[in-house]
């Protein structure tokens, strides 16, 4: 923090390092965040100067890592601040560190990693504000642990859904149709994989009505329909979507608005469908229309947002909470 006391004839700047933050994590890990402080200016003769904070967020295995690892750690940690402030974030350097590479007074040497990192913007000069970010430290400070714990808990299960979330926001400049379609993706896939089990019926009940079936029809078709009933069991769209949307009602209920549950994903199915397959007759269904893709985007990407954080321990008031000063339901009620 930073304060002035100023008086017409002068004044003081006062401002204080933050301590370092150790945080044992469930898997055996330590996570470490500190701030870093950059003074220019300051002198006998000056006419400006500034103070700048660098924040450095690291994780120490329990035990020696590949370099794949340790390059996969940073992803990791990087998709979790970039959840938590809701934009792409930059990594400015990544160092590695040894137990046995120190330097003469025992003090561990930093060891700079140079690799390619995917889509890493450029920084940029406009900070973030207070109200567009989802979960700030200060919010989460006493529960670090049980956070981002849960949070490197889900990683490996939910790869391909991070790879489409995260994915699509750090491509800001793609199509309103790809990152639609990007988050309904998501949505479905984040189902799938949290419930691996769950069907339309019974297995042993579909079994025996799929013989039944393939029993009735000539021979000559047989081969072809079992081909066509072959994932006949699974959820469709619609079902994953609903059960996700189920997780949090009241924040449901202030994603979908007025329209309620079932039309908004009756119209997030027929959209997909009609992008999917561009059939010129499911166009009158889907929302096509700039205004209408955008709102729907930002519906989805509020339900993905919910399902994470759900995922990593917040309550679905807290959740609330964190879409409303994102402004997320603003946003998506000034489509309507």
């Amino acid at each position: 923090p930073v304060t002035l006391n100023a008086a017409r004839d002068g004044g003081t700047f006062t401002f204080a390092r933050p301590p370092v933050m150790e945080f044992p994590l469930a898997s055996g890990e330590t996570a470490t965040l500190r701030f870093e402080m950059h003074a220019a200016g300051l002198g006998n003769i000056t006419t400006e100067a500034s103070l700048r904070y660098a924040a450095w967020f690291g994780l120490q295995f329990a035990d020696g890592r590949s370099l794949e690892d340790a390059t996969r750690a940073v992803w990791r940690l990087r998709n979790f601040l970039s959840l938590a402030i809701g934009k792409a974030l930059t990594v400015l350097a990544v160092d590695a560190y040894r137990e046995d590479i120190v330097d003469p007074a025992g003090h561990r040497l930093p060891l700079h990693v140079f690799y390619p990192l995917p889509r890493n913007p450029e920084q940029s000069s406009r900070g973030v504000n207070p109200w567009e970010l989802l979960f700030n430290l200060q919010q989460v400070r006493d529960r670090i642990p049980e956070v981002l714990s849960r949070w490197l808990a889900h990683q490996d299960l939910y790869e391909p859904v991070f790879g489409l979330y995260f994915g699509t926001l750090y491509n800001p400049s793609s199509y309103r149709e790809q990152r639609f379609i990007a988050y309904a993706q998501s949505i479905e896939t984040y189902d799938r994989l949290a419930r691996p089990d769950a069907k339309e019926r019974d297995s042993a009940e579909h079994k025996a009505m799929i013989k039944e079936i393939l029993e009735s029809v000539p021979a000559k078709v047989r081969g072809w329909l079992k081909k066509e009933l072959a994932w006949s069991n699974d959820l469709t769209l619609a079902k994953r979507i609903e059960h996700v949307l189920s997780g949090c009602p009241n924040v449901t209920a202030r994603i979908v608005g007025d329209d309620g549950r079932a039309a908004f994903v009756k119209v997030v199915k027929d959209t997909r469908n009609y992008y999917t397959h561009y059939d010129p007759k499911m166009k009158a269904k889907a929302a096509t229309e700039p205004r209408d893709m955008h709102r729907l985007t930002v519906q989805l990407r509020a339900v993905l947002e919910t399902a994470f954080l759900v995922d990593i321990g917040f309550t679905c008031e807290e959740i609330e909470a964190s879409l409303d000063r994102a402004r997320r339901f603003e946003e998506i009620n000034l489509q309507r």
